[in-house]
């Protein structure tokens, strides 16, 4: 139930962006973005039945960085490149993000995955392949069918 309910919050974030990023600065809609996820994160914590723990302050240069670079900086380049490409298309490009950190893992942290893990892995990015493909074909062939039927 999580991964659906994941996998429709991930839908509706991209389709929601590529409707706003158009008309919006994409820093200030990264700006939104970060602070609807915090309140809403904020409320699930006594939601989930978690105690709220204050972390210490050698913790909070990792969370600023973190926030700021890994969170912040990516938001706004990604509603900044989504202005210019359509969702679909975002799709594919956000579809890599667990490939680069599977690969990431692997080389600079000796993270293993089992040969499952992997065979799952390129089904779902083959499908997300040939989705797009196959999407941009039967488009092209509809406008080659519809201009020369005029």
């Amino acid at each position: 139930m999580l991964a659906i309910g994941s996998a429709l919050a991930f839908a509706l974030h991209i389709v929601s962006i590529g409707k706003f990023a158009p008309r919006a600065d994409a820093i200030n809609l990264a700006i939104v973005q970060i602070s609807v996820t915090a309140v809403l994160s904020m409320l699930m914590i006594p939601a989930m039945g978690e105690p709220f723990v204050m972390p210490e302050l050698a913790v909070w240069g990792s969370a600023l960085f973190m926030g700021v670079v890994a969170t912040a900086f990516a938001l706004a380049v990604m509603n900044k490149v989504q202005q210019t490409i359509s969702s679909t298309r975002a799709t594919l490009f956000y579809a890599l993000e667990p490939v680069w950190a599977g690969l990431f893992g692997f080389y600079f942290a000796g993270e293993t995955l089992a040969v499952a893990a992997v065979i799952g892995a390129i089904l779902i990015v083959l499908g997300m392949l040939a989705g797009e493909f196959r999407f941009s074909v039967v488009t092209r062939q509809l406008l080659v069918v519809g201009n020369s039927n005029e």
